[in-house]
């Protein structure tokens, strides 16, 4: 897979959380840390598969770090939806499961974040923009 795929990911994300806020309207943003998350990840994936590097003064963060913070934020949303009734002993049955396969589905994404910011052998990713940006 080529690195600049990623921006549909990337845009998905965010198209996700444009069409919330068009059903929910702006009290969506403060209802759920989800849409939030979504845009940061979003963007996250957007920039990883638009530059080669982003500079930020003596520190330069890789497209792999960006993909692979990415993946960890859209980790993150799954079980943020449950956690809060689960943490305060008010979820249902239903609710328990959920969570459970948020936290599942997390950690499998967190999984292939960790691997494409390591460049880890699970996943093949080529490396194919040369842009760098420079803060």
């Amino acid at each position: 897979m080529r690195q600049s795929r990623f921006v549909y990911f990337g845009l998905l994300e965010i198209a996700v959380a444009v069409a919330f806020v068009g059903l929910f309207g702006p009290a969506g943003l403060v209802a759920s840390p989800l849409v939030a998350l979504l845009v940061v990840s979003g963007v996250l994936a957007v920039l990883g598969a638009t530059v080669a590097s982003v500079d930020l003064g003596v520190v330069a963060v890789s497209w792999r770090h960006l993909l692979g913070a990415s993946y960890a934020v859209a980790a993150a949303t799954l079980p943020l939806l449950y956690a809060p009734d689960v943490l305060a002993g008010t979820a249902t049955d239903v609710d328990y499961l959920m969570f459970a396969c948020g936290l599942t589905t997390a950690v499998c994404l967190g999984f292939f974040g960790l691997e494409v910011a390591r460049d880890g052998r699970h996943y093949e990713i080529t490396g194919d923009v040369e842009r760098v940006l420079a803060l």
